[in-house]
């Protein structure tokens, strides 16, 4: 841990602020270090992702990003709609076996560019009615900054309860699924898009600037129907962070049609309108010391709170 860890901690624990010891921050499952062509996940491994329900049935994952705040696409909401028609369901993991909180919602913010399947603007904030409380199996994952950028080729994780194949349900007990794919970055995903796609100008921008692309060329693992609105997950800095959300693809781990998601790090200005105590996660974390073997490299009027706080957290 390092002294400026230390002594944001000491802070905390100067103000009287609880800290929970399986909470350690946004990002971080306490339990781990279909979606076509995935695997079962582990109960905790992904404990941001949540069910969105209408009438009682899954319609779309999310994303849990604040203990009131959860992100999903746009497209889910088909107007005319009602708050009241809709519930989400944190901390679920086999839907056929009810699990974790189910709340309602008090409000759909859908992103004002949002003009349909395939535009700009796929993202829509929903809040909860009441603030969740932060479990093993339940908790929020990190945004970023609106200068970071995954690059391509770097590997991340999709996770939802959406088909398994084109057409084909994942069957009872549902349990959520996982797939690791790689990020393919906007203008090669864009060709990709125009390859065996005769009736497109090659002039017609697909990819937008709002986008990111995650799969493989020639298809095979893929987010499909029912995953629209879950997490595309890097590892980023010890922690997870939210690159994007599932929007749109042609069909199913088809050859050169990889999955589209919606890039969050374009909307997290507009995530803090709503939700303006949220922190974000930047694109280069430079710690103001070098920590040196196990000795606390702390400016001299910070050492006294490190060595307290040391001495706390070996009690």
């Amino acid at each position: 841990m390092t002294c400026l860890h230390l002594w944001t901690l000491s802070l905390l624990l100067a103000t009287g602020v609880q800290l929970s010891m399986s909470y350690s921050g946004c990002g971080k499952p306490v339990t781990s270090d279909r979606i076509v062509g995935g695997q079962d996940a582990s109960p905790g491994d992904w404990p941001w992702q949540i069910s969105l329900r209408r009438g009682g049935s899954h319609i779309c994952g999310g994303v849990m990003i604040d203990s009131q705040w959860v992100l999903t696409a746009a497209h889910c909401f088909v107007r005319p709609y009602s708050v009241s028609d809709y519930m989400v369901n944190l901390g679920a993991y086999k839907l056929s076996v009810p699990s974790g909180v189910m709340s309602p919602i008090t409000a759909i913010n859908i992103h004002p560019i949002y003009k349909g399947a395939g535009s700009s603007g796929d993202i829509a904030l929903l809040k909860l009615q009441y603030s969740i409380q932060y479990t093993d199996y339940i908790m929020p994952i990190c945004i970023p900054e609106a200068n970071v950028q995954f690059p391509s080729g770097m590997y991340c994780f999709v996770t939802g309860w959406g088909s398994i194949r084109q057409g084909v349900s994942l069957q009872s007990p549902q349990t959520l699924q996982q797939v690791e794919l790689p990020i393919i970055n906007q203008s090669d995903c864009d060709t990709m898009y125009h390859t065996n796609n005769p009736t497109l100008s090659p002039n017609t921008t697909i990819i937008r600037w709002d986008m990111i692309c995650a799969g493989f060329p020639d298809g095979l693992k893929d987010a499909c129907q029912g995953d629209s609105g879950g997490p595309l997950a890097c590892k980023w800095d010890g922690s997870w962070l939210l690159a994007g959300i599932v929007s749109w693809g042609f069909g199913c781990a088809i050859a050169n049609r990889p999955g589209v998601y919606t890039r969050v790090a374009a909307y997290s200005t507009w995530i803090k309108q709503f939700v303006p105590q949220f922190q974000l996660t930047p694109a280069v974390i430079t710690p103001p010391f070098e920590p040196s073997g196990s000795v606390c490299p702390c400016h001299t009027h910070f050492l006294f709170l490190c060595t307290l706080l040391l001495h706390w957290l070996l009690k």
